[in-house]
């Protein structure tokens, strides 16, 4: 078990990202690169300001201090967000106390864990009892040598003194010696029983090692099986990727035999339109309309002008988006995802407010590839707004580099306690390289419309087009133009046609007549009448 957080002092203040969660206990705070007493003060707090703080002693050996962080700060009760446990390094002397350094521990929050009451308890551990128990029994045996040793050297002296006061007392003398012998059988039976519990902890050392053994073969066997399951993703990743280009391929295919099709069609057409006459026409959004002839011909082409716009991206905001919090309430400040990235904070701030940007909706942590970055965040003034990954960190607006095996980020909004405010923060991670700094959404970090981000096509709203191919010469035969009020006069004669009622945008009516003429060697002869509603030419 890894309990150990590692803190390399390089500054006056420091801060830990990784390695700590809610609910964790036990876990030592190991300072290194400073030179601090043996015995060293570290204050601890839930709070950068005011109130009071949690001191525990730490001990420093071989230039390494090492200190229990509270376990009541890592339960932290009701606390359901991320949070940081300040640490202040106090060193005193007989006449002065000084704070050198300040450490912020980064904490993420998860559930409680259930309380074990009603649980039952759990399995012993025998290997740890046995050797308790060994070490016990051969405690007593050492004891039970000594208490017989000491017998033995009193029933000496005893029989010393008797011999010095009577050689006539041979009974006792006899007796004196059966306790001798039976004291030394009970010295041999201590000794055998030391031997038993030496082998018997021999034993408990050997089943030690075995279960030491067969844990590292465990782990061993729990990381093969976690290389099998990524390459086997990898595989999986890889067969959907071959399946969706193959499909793609067909696809394509599909499309090109049909288009093939069509202008095999359209080819038809335009040959059939060779030997007539075709009509061009045109129609915009401005009202305008324009229609050369109102033959029979069919429409070779047909034009609608109107305005469109596409909104379109480069692909350069890497800032993965949608976050996880959506809209959030914490500590007196609202904070309000506008659907497009950007983050409306307001508010006044009853402690250290903070809003996640480096997770998200589909669970995966922000990483970035290795290679230099730049933070921007447009709008922003009292917030702050910083990129970390544990090694390096950028606030507000600048560049940081990213580096091989440090590539998870952890980017987040903060409000100071105490602060007031009102604004829409736009944040944005680019490459360095990249100029231009205006915002744009989040694409996948590829250029848009692409089929993960298509863009909506805003146009010209239900566009009205009207056709009008067909010929309005509808001849009403035997009759011909007055010319006085352009009324249509009967005649008897059939080669005599008129038309009536045809709407121009000129005069309301326009009446069209064909007449037989034998000045133009017997054909026809038009004439053509333009009066308005009352006939008046």
């Amino acid at each position: 078990m890894d309990n150990i957080i590692d803190c390399r002092l390089d500054s006056i203040c420091k801060e830990i990202y990784t390695g700590i969660w809610q609910h964790d206990y036990g876990q030592i705070l190991r300072i290194t690169g400073v030179d601090l007493p043996k015995a060293v003060e570290v204050q601890f707090s839930l709070r950068d300001k005011g109130g009071d703080t949690l001191t525990r002693i730490g001990t420093t050996v071989d230039g390494v201090t090492e200190v229990k962080v509270p376990d009541s700060f890592l339960k932290n009760e009701n606390c359901t967000q991320n949070y940081l446990i300040y640490a202040w390094i106090y060193v005193t002397d007989d006449a002065s106390g000084n704070t050198e350094h300040q450490i912020i521990l980064h904490v993420k929050s998860r559930p409680k864990p259930e309380e074990p009451s009603e649980e039952p308890l759990p399995e012993p551990n025998i290997f740890h009892e046995t050797v308790e128990a060994v070490n016990a029994s051969a405690d007593r045996a050492e004891m039970a040598e000594q208490s017989a040793k000491g017998s033995a050297e009193k029933a000496e002296t005893t029989l010393a003194e008797i011999k010095r006061v009577t050689d006539g007392i041979s009974e006792d003398i006899e007796n004196a010696n059966t306790e001798k012998s039976e004291l030394s059988g009970m010295i041999d039976g201590a000794e055998e029983k030391k031997k038993e519990l030496v082998a018997s902890t021999e034993e408990a050392g050997e089943t030690k090692m075995e279960l030491d053994s067969s844990i590292n073969s465990a782990g061993e066997k729990q990381l093969a099986l976690d290389a099998t399951v990524k390459q086997a993703n990898a595989v999986d990743a890889s067969l959907k990727e071959q399946i969706g280009s193959a499909e793609q391929i067909q696809a394509n295919v599909e499309q090109i035999a049909k288009n093939k099709a069509d202008i095999s069609s359209l080819n038809e057409d335009i040959a059939d339109l060779k030997d007539k006459k075709i009509t061009k026409f045109y129609a915009s959004n401005q009202g305008e309309n324009h229609l050369v002839d109102s033959d029979n011909g069919k429409i070779q082409d047909m034009m609608i002008c109107g305005n469109s716009n596409q909104n379109q991206t480069k692909g350069k905001n890497l800032l993965k988006y949608p976050y996880v919090e959506a809209d959030k309430t914490s500590l007196g400040i609202t904070f309000t995802d506008n659907k497009d990235g950007s983050i409306n904070v307001s508010g006044t701030a009853t402690g250290t407010a903070y809003y996640n940007l480096y997770s998200n909706r589909d669970g995966k942590r922000l990483t970035l590839a290795s290679g230099t970055y730049k933070l921007v965040t447009k709008g922003r003034s009292g917030c702050n707004v910083t990129v970390n990954n544990g090694v390096i960190s950028a606030k507000n607006e600048g560049t940081f580099t990213i580096t091989e095996g440090h590539n998870e980020i952890y980017c987040y909004i903060a409000i100071q306690e105490g602060l007031t405010v009102d604004e829409t923060i736009y944040p944005m991670i680019q490459l360095a390289s990249s100029i231009d700094e205006s915002y744009e959404p989040y694409t996948g970090g590829k250029p848009s419309p692409n089929p993960d981000y298509p863009q909506e096509i805003k146009r010209v709203v239900k566009p009205v087009v009207k056709v009008c191919g067909k010929n309005l010469w509808n001849p009403i035969a035997g009759g011909y133009i007055s010319n006085l009020n352009g009324s249509i006069t009967a005649s008897e004669k059939s080669d005599i046609a008129t038309t009536d009622f045809i709407k121009t945008n000129g005069k309301d009516i326009t009446v069209i007549a064909r007449n037989f003429s034998l000045a133009l060697e017997y054909a026809f002869a038009y004439r053509i009448g333009f009066y308005d509603a009352e006939k008046s030419g």
